[in-house]
C-alpha cells in the first residue's frame, strides 16, 4: 500500500502517539483527517503546525466518540482507520468507570459501527498492555490471557473483543496493536521517562516512588513504524501484535541512564508520597512487562532501529528545546 492521496481518520490525533502518527502519514503522502475531543484541553499546538505545513491534507475535526453520527460523518470516505481515542487516566477510570466503558468500549463500537459498511481497507484498534494486569510469565506473548486488574484494562478488552467480532461477523479487516511502554518527544510529565528527565534537569535530585518495577520500552518513532506496518501488511488481517522493544528495564536503571546520558551526577530517591497505587499509575501497574516480540518481527519484519539511549538522546534534546 502506498499512503500517497490516501484518505486516513486518525481518532485521538492530539494525542501523545496520535500526534507523532499523523505528521508520519502526511509526511507519506497522506489525507489525514484528525479526529479530536470537542474539549479545549484536547486542541493541540502540534496539530496546529501541522495544519500550517500541510494545509491542504490535513482536515482537524471535533467530535466525541461517544456520539454515533459524529463517527459516521468522520469517516466518510475513509480507507483507513486508526482508532487512538480513548480515556486512558487510570485514576480517572477508577473513579468514573462507567465514562471509562462509555469512551473506551463504547466510542471503539461506533467507530466499529461507522465503517462496518464501507469499502475500508484496515481498521487498526491501538490497545495496551494492561490488559494483562500482572502475568504469571515472562516474556508476555499476544496469546497470553489478559485479566484486567482495572476498569481501564477491561474497557481496552470490551473494545478488542467488539473489533474482533466486527472482522469475524462482517469481514471487517482489522488489526489490533498493544503497545508496551512508549516514549519520546510531546509525552506528558506524567509518564515516567519525562518525570526523570524534567527532574535531571531542573532539580537536585531524582525523586521516584519505586524503583523495581520493569518495563519494555519503545521510542514513539518506532512505534508509529509498526502501526503503519500493522496497517498495510496483508498478513496483519484478524491479527493482535505487540509494539515493543522485547527488553526489560528496571525504572531505577533507567534514572541513572537518563543520568549518565545527561552528564548528571544527582542522587536517585524513592519518596512514599511519589509511590501511586498500582491500580493509579500506568507505570507501576503491574511489576514486570517484558513483551515476547516474535510475532511481529515473523509475520511483519517491524522491529524497534532506534535503542534506548539514542531515543531518550532525542527526547534530551527536544525537552531542553522546550525549556528554552
Amino acid at each position: 500500500m502506498t499512503w500517497k492521496n490516501k484518505r486516513v481518520l486518525v481518532t485521538g490525533a492530539a494525542s501523545f502517539i496520535g500526534s507523532h502518527l499523523t505528521e508520519a502519514l502526511l509526511k507519506h503522502g497522506a489525507r489525514v483527517c484528525a479526529l479530536t475531543q470537542n474539549h479545549p484541553r484536547t486542541f493541540s499546538p502540534w496539530l496546529a503546525r501541522m495544519k500550517r505545513r500541510y494545509e491542504t491534507r490535513l482536515t482537524i475535526e471535533t467530535g466525541d466518540v461517544r456520539d454515533p453520527q459524529a463517527m459516521r460523518l468522520a469517516a466518510q470516505k475513509t480507507s483507513v482507520v486508526f482508532h487512538l481515542a480513548s480515556l486512558g487516566s487510570l485514576g480517572y477510570c477508577l473513579h468514573s468507570p462507567l465514562e471509562c466503558f462509555a469512551v473506551n468500549s463504547q466510542g471503539t463500537q461506533n467507530m466499529l459501527l461507522a465503517v462496518k459498511d464501507a469499502p475500508l481497507e484496515r481498521f487498526v484498534l491501538v490497545s495496551t498492555s494492561l490488559v494483562y494486569g500482572s502475568p504469571a510469565s515472562f516474556p508476555i506473548r499476544e496469546d497470553c490471557p489478559v485479566q484486567p486488574d482495572t476498569p481501564y484494562a477491561a474497557s481496552k478488552i470490551a473494545a478488542e473483543a467488539a473489533t474482533m467480532s466486527y472482522h469475524r461477523s462482517y469481514g471487517l479487516p482489522v488489526t489490533i496493536l498493544r503497545p508496551f511502554n512508549i516514549y519520546g518527544p510531546r509525552q506528558t510529565a506524567e509518564a515516567v521517562i519525562p518525570s526523570i528527565l524534567l527532574q535531571a534537569l531542573r532539580a537536585r535530585a531524582v525523586c521516584l516512588g519505586n524503583l523495581h518495577p520493569v518495563k519494555d520500552f519503545t521510542y514513539v518513532e518506532d512505534a508509529v513504524d509498526g502501526l503503519l506496518s500493522a496497517a498495510t501488511h496483508p498478513a496483519a488481517v484478524g491479527q493482535i501484535f505487540h509494539i515493543a522493544s522485547g527488553e526489560a528495564l528496571s525504572i531505577g536503571d533507567l534514572a541513572r541512564k537518563i543520568l549518565g546520558i545527561l552528564g548528571k551526577q544527582i542522587p536517585i530517591r524513592t519518596l512514599k508520597e511519589k509511590a501511586r497505587a498500582r491500580h493509579l499509575d500506568p507505570e507501576t501497574a503491574a511489576p514486570e512487562l517484558l513483551a515476547d516480540t516474535a510475532k511481529i518481527r515473523r509475520v511483519l519484519g517491524w522491529f524497534p532501529r532506534i535503542s534506548l539511549e539514542q531515543g531518550i538522546k532525542k527526547t534530551c534534546l527536544w525537552q531542553i528545546r522546550q525549556m528554552n
